[in-house]
């Protein structure tokens, strides 16, 4: 447990090795304790997988989290949220990587999984539309980001203030995708809106 909690510190100080590090050392105490299909053990590899990503190495994301996703596909009640983390988690990697269609199924199924069991201002959702807008986006699916993008500036507003960064990045985002439909007059709109 403590190796677990060393390493979400230093994740979130953005010391991703030291936190890969103690990541391991809990994934192995865990593999000796439980075996692999476990969820404690699932745990573990998403939060490499996080680790990972904030590393860049976005390819070995993806697999850490396919493997956590996997463990809990076994083991946890389908519509368990750590499920659709491990689906976000990978959309992130797989966008990182421009692999836009694969970025999308795994954003469409965290939301599918969110939106059952979140209240529905949760920014675990604004986040989830705004990744899955920006994705769309990067895909040539103008209208179904701004639809997206339109989801999470909604919750964002109703949660947080008008001047936050992460409503200013829905704006610019909405713009952006205004952008790729040629509606310049919406996208200034929006981008002055940021």
């Amino acid at each position: 447990f403590a190796y677990g909690q060393l390493g979400e510190i230093h994740r979130r100080k953005g010391d991703h090795d030291e936190a890969i590090d103690h990541y391991q050392k809990a994934l192995d105490i865990r593999l000796e304790a439980h075996g692999r299909d476990h969820p404690e053990v699932a745990t573990i590899y998403h939060n490499i997988g996080a680790a990972l990503l904030g590393k860049g190495q976005f390819h070995r994301a993806i697999e850490y989290h396919e493997e956590a996703l996997a463990i809990w596909l076994e083991t946890i009640d389908p519509n368990d949220p750590r499920i659709a983390a491990a689906y976000h988690g990978t959309g992130v990697a797989y966008d990182r990587k421009a692999e836009f269609g694969k970025a999308i199924a795994n954003y469409e199924a965290a939301l599918a999984i969110w939106l059952k069991t979140l209240p529905p201002q949760h920014p675990d959702l604004a986040t989830a539309y705004n990744n899955l807008g920006a994705a769309q986006d990067g895909m040539g699916q103008h209208e179904e980001a701004i639809a997206s993008h339109k989801k999470a500036l909604s919750i964002r507003l109703s949660i947080l203030s008008s001047t936050h960064p992460e409503v200013a990045a829905s704006y610019s985002n909405l713009g952006s995708a205004y952008v790729g439909t040629n509606d310049f007059g919406q996208a200034l709109v929006q981008h002055k809106k940021a």
